[in-house]
C-alpha cells in the first residue's frame, strides 16, 4: 500500500514497484489505508492526518505489516520509529531514498511471495506430525521453518528464519552439509541422509533429512523435510543394552552391579538424565510397607547423592496414594505434578534440576517394580531430555528396564533364600554331631546356643534353662569373643512370648516387634520338652521386623528337637546310637523310599509290633507309602481311625486297649495295642506313623518316645530330600518357558545315548527357530513376545510324546531330543511345522518353524557338539527354502 495526500511522488513508487511485480494498493486518505485490507509493506505519508495512529494500527497486525513513513521531520523521527515504522527524513535527496526503497519493497514482497508459494506446495507435508518442513534461501539461511522442525531443535520458526543453517548443524557434520547444499543449488541430486544437528539447548540430536532444489521466481531455493531420528537410535542402544543386561543378569548372583546399569541405561538412553530405583525389604509379606533396603543412582553427583541418602524416603503410606490409579500414566507407570501431589515433600528425596513446559523439578516420575504381583520397589526418574516428557510412549523402554531391574532383584533375592536355605541345612546336620556328645543339660543349651551363634548371623542367640527363664535369666553367644555367656536379662519384648512359650508347650514366631522402642522387631522364643516337662527354651532376634521367618521356625524347631532327643537319649544312651545311625542315613538318603525302608528297619530294631506303617499326608488325605512287614495284612480305614485322628490334631496317640476306644478302627483286625505319632516339620504334617501288635498293652511311653524321636528324624529328611528336589528342578528349568535348559540336556544326553546303544535305537536332534519372531517383538512388544515364547513351549509339549525332551536353547530357538525314532523324524516335523498357523491364528503376527535334523545311529561315535552344528545348519537351510 502507498498512501498519501500528494498523488506525484506516491505514483511514481507506484509504479516501480509495479514494474518489479509487485501488486500496489494506491490511496489518499487514511481511512481508505485502514479499509484496505492485509498489506506486507506500507508506505505512508507523514502529511497523512493521524499518521503515527495508523502506524500503530499496521504495525501492530498478526501478522504485523512492515511500515514506511515518508517526509518525516528530523525532530518527528523518533515519535515515528517508536511507533514501529522506518522514518525516511524530509530532504532533497528523497526521490533518491524513495527509489532505493522501492527496489527494497520489491525484493521484500518477491521474497514473501515465493515463501508463500513453496509453503502453499508443500502444506500437506508442513502439517504433519511426523517431520517438519524447511526452506532455505541462496545464501542457505532459513526463510521458513515449520513448528515441527523448530520443535526438534528446541526453538521457534521466529527464532530460525533468518539464521545460516550452518549453526544448526553440529561440528562434525557441518562442512558435509554444506557441500551438499551447495551441489543441490547447482542442481545435483543427493539421496536422504542422516545428520546430528544442535539444539538450541547444547544437546545434539540425530535427525534424517530430505531436501531438493525448487524454482521461485528463476531463483534457486531448497525445500527439506526433516524426521527426527533420536528416538529411534535410543531403542536400537536400549535392545542393545536389554540383551547384554539378560546375558549378565543369568550369570550375576548379586543385584547391586545389574541395577547399577539399568540406572545407568536409564540416563544414557531412555531421555531422563537422572535416576534412583530403590529397593524395598523383602523380608516383609507386602514389601509395599517395608522399608527401603538399599539405593543406586545414576546421573546424580557425589554431593546429590549425599544429599539424597540423608533425607527421608518416601513412607509407605506415601507409596501406596502415589501407586494409585489417580496418578497412573499408562500400564507402568505413575505420575504425579508438584500441584497435585497431596503430601509436604520438604526433607523427602532431592527436586529436580530442570524445569521445562509442563514439567516442575518436585513433580514425581516413578516406575514400580513388580515381582509376582508385588511392588518391590521402584525407580524414580528426573531432569527429562525430551520436552514431551512424560507420556507412556516415552516411558515405555523405561519399563523394560524396570522389569530387568526387578528380575535383577527377585534372583537376588531367591539366590539370597537359597544361601540362607543352605546355611540352615547345614546347621541342620551338624545339630547331630553338634549335641550328641553332651553330657548334661546345660551342656546340651550351651551346645544348641554355640552352634546357632557361630553357623548363623542372628543378632542375638539365646537360651535357658527352665529355672533361669523363670527368673528371667538367660544365656547369650557373645559375638566378639565368640563363646556363650552368663547371664543377662531377657529383653523385655520378648518375656511375653517367653511366657506363653511354656504355658502353651509351642513355639512363639513375633514377626514384627509391636512395642514401640523395642531393641528387637522380630524374633522367636522355642521351649524345649522332654515328656511334656519343660527342660530349657531357645531365643533368637533381629533388629528389623520380618527376618525371623518361618525357615527359622523350621530350624529352631528342629534344634528344639534335637535337644529335646539329646536329653532323651542322655537318660537313655542305648537308643542314641540306632537314632544317630537313623540321621545319617536319612542325610545320605537321595530317595524318600530309601528314607522310610531306613525308619522301618530301624522301628524292626527297637519296637516289637505285628504292623508298622507310614501314612503320607497331601491335601487330598493320606496314603499308605511304607508297611512292614511287608505282606501284613494291614488296611487303611477310610477317614476314620486312629492315624486320621492324629493327622487332624498332629497330637501322638497311644491305645493300650484299643478295641474299646472309640477313636480305633481296625487296620490290622488283629491288633490290640496301637502307637501313631504325627510326623511334622514345624506346624506342617508330613505323615503319620503306624505301629500295631497284637498284644494288650505292648507299648508304653518309652516306645512313644522312641517312635517320636523317629518321626522328628524322619521329618527332617523328608524336609530336606524336598528341598534339595526343589533345587534340583530350579536348576535344570528356563525361567521363562518352563522348558528344560541346555544344562539338564547335557545329563539327559549321557543316559539316552546309553539306552539307544543298549536297545540298537537311533536318536534323533531337532534344532528350532521360530520365524517371524522378531516382528512379534517389534510389533507387538517384548511383554507379548515372552507371552508366544511361553505358549510355543506348550505347543512343543502338546505335539511330542512323553519321552521326548524339549530344551530351550536361548532367544527364539529350541532343540527337541526324540529317543527311539526312527523313519518318522520327518512326520514328526511336518506336524510341527503344520500345526503352527491353527494353533497361533489369534496372533497379529504370522509365525512359524525352520527344523533342522540331526540324527546319530548307535554304531557310530556319539559328538553331540557335531550333531547341534549339523542340526542348526540344516534348520538355516530350511529357513532359506521357505523364503525362497
Amino acid at each position: 500500500m502507498v498512501a498519501s495526500p500528494s498523488p506525484d511522488w506516491a505514483r511514481e513508487l507506484a509504479a516501480e514497484l509495479a514494474s518489479q511485480g509487485v501488486q500496489v494498493v494506491l490511496c489518499r486518505s487514511p481511512e481508505d489505508a485502514v479499509s484496505g485490507g492485509r498489506f506486507e509493506v506500507a508506505f505512508l505519508d507523514f502529511s497523512l492526518p493521524g499518521v503515527l495512529g495508523l502506524v500503530r494500527e499496521l504495525a501492530g497486525r498478526k501478522p504485523p505489516t512492515a511500515v514506511f513513513v515518508a517526509g518525516v521531520p528530523t525532530d518527528e523521527a523518533g515519535a515515528v520509529a517508536e511507533q514501529g515504522a522506518v522514518p525516511l527524513i524530509e530532504g532533497a535527496d528523497q526521490p533518491k531514498a524513495l527509489a532505493a526503497m522501492a527496489k527494497l519493497i520489491g525484493e521484500i514482497c518477491r521474497q514473501r511471495k515465493e515463501a508463500r508459494h513453496i509453503v502453499e506446495n508443500f502444506r500437506l507435508f508442513s502439517e504433519l506430525p511426523w517431520f517438519g518442513m524447511y526452506l532455505l534461501d541462496q545464501g542457505l539461511r532459513f526463510s521458513y521453518v515449520s513448528p515441527q522442525a523448530a520443535r526438534l531443535l528446541a526453538s521457534s520458526p521466529e527464532e530460525l528464519v533468518g539464521q545460516p543453517v550452518a549453526e544448526v548443524v553440529h561440528p562434525e557434520h557441518r562442512d558435509q552439509v554444506i557441500k551438499v547444499l551447495s551441489d543441490k543449488l547447482a542442481g545435483r541430486e543427493y539421496p536422504p541422509y542422516a545428520v546430528r544437528l544442535v539444539r538450541k539447548d547444547g544437546a545434539s540430536t540425530w535427525v534424517e533429512v530430505y531436501s531438493c532444489r525448487v524454482e521461485s521466481q528463476g531463483r534457486p531455493a531448497i525445500a527439506g523435510l526433516v524426521r527426527e531420528l533420536e528416538s529411534e537410535r535410543r531403542r536400537s542402544a536400549l535392545q542393545g543394552v536389554l540383551f547384554r543386561l539378560v546375558r549378565d543378569l543369568l550369570a550375576e548372583e548379586h543385584p547391586r552391579t545389574i541395577l547399577q546399569r539399568v540406572a545407568d541405561a536409564v540416563t544414557t538412553t531412555c531421555g531422563f538424565r537422572r535416576a534412583v530405583i530403590a529397593l524395598y525389604d523383602l523380608a516383609w509379606p507386602d514389601p509395599l510397607d517395608a522399608p527401603v533396603q538399599e539405593v543406586v543412582t545414576s546421573g546424580l553427583s557425589e554431593d546429590e547423592e549425599a544429599q539424597l541418602l540423608s533425607s527421608r524416603g518416601i513412607p509407605p503410606e506415601q507409596r501406596r496414594a502415589y501407586f494409585s490409579d489417580q496418578f497412573r500414566l499408562g500400564p507402568e507407570a505413575y505420575y504425579v505434578p508438584a500441584s497435585k501431589n497431596p503430601y509436604e515433600m520438604e526433607g523427602v528425596g532431592l527436586p529436580g534440576t530442570v524445569e521445562l513446559e509442563g514439567w516442575n523439578p518436585w513433580d514425581l516420575l516413578l516406575i514400580p517394580l513388580r515381582a509376582h504381583g508385588r511392588i518391590i520397589g521402584h525407580m524414580s526418574l528426573d531432569d527429562p531430555v525430551d520436552p514431551r516428557a512424560p507420556t507412556p510412549e516415552v516411558l515405555e523402554p523405561v519399563t523394560h528396564l524396570a522389569e530387568i531391574a526387578a528380575l535383577a532383584v527377585e534372583r537376588a533375592h531367591a539366590w539370597r533364600l537359597h544361601g540362607q536355605n543352605e546355611r540352615h541345612l547345614a546347621v541342620v546336620q551338624l545339630m547331630g554331631p553338634g549335641l550328641t556328645t553332651a553330657s548334661s543339660e546345660e551342656e546340651v543349651l550351651t551346645r544348641a546356643i554355640s552352634l546357632l551363634g557361630q553357623k548363623l548371623t542372628y543378632s542375638l542367640v539365646a537360651g535357658g534353662l527352665y529355672q533361669e527363664a523363670k527368673q528371667g535369666l538367660l544365656r547369650y553367644w557373645d559375638k566378639g569373643e565368640a563363646q556363650v555367656k552368663a547371664l543377662r536379662a531377657w529383653p523385655p519384648e520378648t518375656r511375653g512370648a517367653l511366657a506363653r512359650a511354656f504355658s502353651e508347650g509351642k513355639p512363639q514366631l513375633v514377626p514384627k516387634a509391636s512395642e514401640k522402642g523395642a531393641g528387637f522387631g522380630s524374633f522367636l522364643v522355642v521351649p524345649i520338652k522332654v515328656d511334656s516337662e519343660p527342660v530349657a527354651v531357645l531365643l533368637v532376634a533381629e533388629e528389623r521386623p520380618y527376618r525371623v521367618s518361618e525357615l527359622d521356625l523350621k530350624t529352631l524347631s528342629t534344634l528344639g528337637l534335637w535337644c529335646e532327643v539329646t536329653l532323651r537319649f542322655i537318660r537313655a544312651q542305648d537308643r542314641l546310637a540306632g537314632l544317630h545311625r537313623l540321621a545319617t542315613g536319612l542325610a545320605r538318603a537321595k530317595t524318600r523310599g530309601q528314607m522310610l525302608g531306613q525308619v522301618m528297619e530301624l522301628l524292626k530294631s527297637r519296637l516289637c509290633f505285628d504292623s508298622c506303617a507310614f501314612l503320607g499326608y497331601s491335601p487330598q488325605g493320606l496314603e499308605l507309602e511304607a508297611l512292614e512287614p511287608t505282606g501284613a495284612d494291614w488296611r487303611l480305614p477310610q477317614g476314620k481311625g486312629a492315624v486320621w485322628w492324629v493327622a487332624e490334631r498332629r497330637e501322638p496317640l497311644l491305645l493300650s486297649e484299643a478295641p474299646s476306644d472309640p477313636r480305633w478302627l481296625p487296620g490290622d483286625r488283629g491288633s490290640r495295642a496301637v502307637l501313631a505319632v504325627p510326623v511334622l516339620i514345624g506346624e506342617e504334617l508330613l505323615g503319620v506313623l503306624n505301629v500295631e501288635s497284637h498284644s494288650r498293652g505292648a507299648f508304653g511311653l518309652e516306645e512313644l518316645a522312641v517312635l517320636q524321636t523317629v518321626a522328628g528324624q524322619l521329618a527332617i529328611g523328608l524336609d530336606n530330600l524336598r528341598t534339595r528336589e526343589r533345587l534340583q528342578e530350579l536348576a535344570i528349568r528356563d525361567p521363562l518357558t518352563g522348558l528344560y535348559n541346555r544344562r539338564f540336556l547335557d545329563e539327559a544326553v549321557t543316559k539316552q545315548v546309553a539306552a539307544a546303544r543298549r536297545k540298537r535305537c537311533p536318536l534323533a536332534f531337532l534344532y528350532l527357530d521360530v520365524d517371524g519372531f522378531r516382528q512379534v517383538n517389534n510389533r507387538l512388544g517384548h511383554l507379548k513376545g515372552d507371552e508366544v515364547l511361553r505358549r510355543i513351549g506348550r505347543y512343543l509339549l502338546a505335539n511330542l510324546r512323553e519321552a521326548d525332551y524339549v530344551v530351550r536353547i536361548g532367544g527364539d530357538e529350541f532343540l527337541v531330543m526324540l529317543p527311539e525314532m526312527g523313519g518318522e523324524v520327518e512326520a514328526v516335523v511336518r506336524r510341527l511345522k503344520g500345526g503352527m498357523k491353527e494353533a497361533f491364528s489369534d496372533l497379529e503376527v504370522p509365525i512359524g518353524l525352520s527344523i533342522g535334523v540331526a540324527t546319530w545311529g548307535p554304531e557310530g561315535e556319539f559328538d553331540l557338539d557335531r550333531l547341534l552344528i549339523e542340526a542348526d545348519k540344516r534348520m538355516y537351510e530350511d529357513k532359506r527354502s521357505a523364503c525362497n
